[in-house]
């Protein structure tokens, strides 16, 4: 079953008109980030030369909600909303009493919810007169998002790979969240699931997910639960179809590291907090 918004489901004006703030609501707000050099926080000066200014007043706002520019609205149009979607086939094939739905973001021109925060990044830099931009992509989903989002606005845009996001690990410290370790090719496992019940190819990302969601579905299978389970699908997987080749040919392996090892390496990790 997919249930798909549409103009007689969900009027314009009641798309979202802000951003909401995740930090408002945390009962402990996140470190500062510092300084590379000195190893202090950063000022508002020292990102400057980085991003723009109403980009850096979002990176440390306190507000709860963030309005949204209404000519980013407007492009946003063009993919939202998204659908949310029943994975009954899903369900059938592991035959699971929970409920297993999914947010799915390939709907987006970059096929990933990427575009989301790439069109207005590429708009507050057009408002203050940036016309090159250089940035950060693994796969390539972030890099065409962003390309796609200043071809819009006429920037240039220069691509190299990418890192973490601090506020995700600051979450799970507080206990807001879990995370779990899943192993490679049980995502992969999940995945080629999912594509041939679902019809959707999704990217290395999503996988993780996906196969947690199995993993408490077939918890569910044997408690009898009738749990709900929702899960983001952020993007399909056309980027990737090399991962799937190495996983389908035996090639894929999984890594695990000896708990001795990780702290070998987090040793070597400068402490600038003490």
């Amino acid at each position: 079953m997919r249930v798909r918004a549409s103009s007689k489901d969900l009027n314009i004006v009641e798309m979202p008109k802000q951003w909401y703030n995740l930090v408002a609501d945390l009962p402990l707000k996140p470190p500062p980030a510092l300084h590379p050099k000195t190893h202090k926080p950063l000022k508002f000066e020292d990102l400057s030369p980085l991003f723009p200014d109403e980009l850096i007043k979002q990176e440390v706002s306190h507000d709860r909600f963030i309005d949204i520019p209404d000519e980013v609205i407007d492009i946003y149009k063009l993919w939202r909303p998204t659908p949310l979607i029943r994975a009954k086939r899903l369900e059938k094939l592991i035959n699971t009493p929970a409920r297993i739905y999914y947010k799915y973001e390939g709907t987006s021109p970059a096929g990933s919810h990427k575009p989301n925060t790439a069109v207005p990044q590429a708009w507050y830099n057009a408002q203050q007169g940036v016309r090159n931009v250089v940035t950060e992509t693994g796969a390539g989903q972030w890099g065409s998002a962003l390309a796609f989002a200043c071809s819009l606005f006429g920037l240039n845009c220069g691509l190299r790979y990418h890192g973490m996001a601090p506020l995700i690990s600051h979450v799970y410290e507080l206990g807001f969240m879990e995370a779990a370790a899943v192993p490679q090719t049980e995502c992969f496992q999940a995945a080629l699931q999912f594509a041939r019940t679902e019809g959707l190819i999704p990217a290395p990302e999503p996988t993780h997910a996906i196969a947690a969601a199995i993993r408490e579905a077939l918890h569910c299978k044997e408690t009898g639960e009738r749990k709900v389970i929702l899960m983001a699908m952020c993007g399909h997987g056309h980027f990737d179809l090399t991962a799937y080749e190495k996983y389908l040919q035996g090639d894929m392996v999984d890594l695990s590291y000896s708990r001795e090892k990780v702290q070998e390496s987090l040793a070597a990790v400068p402490q600038l907090i003490p």
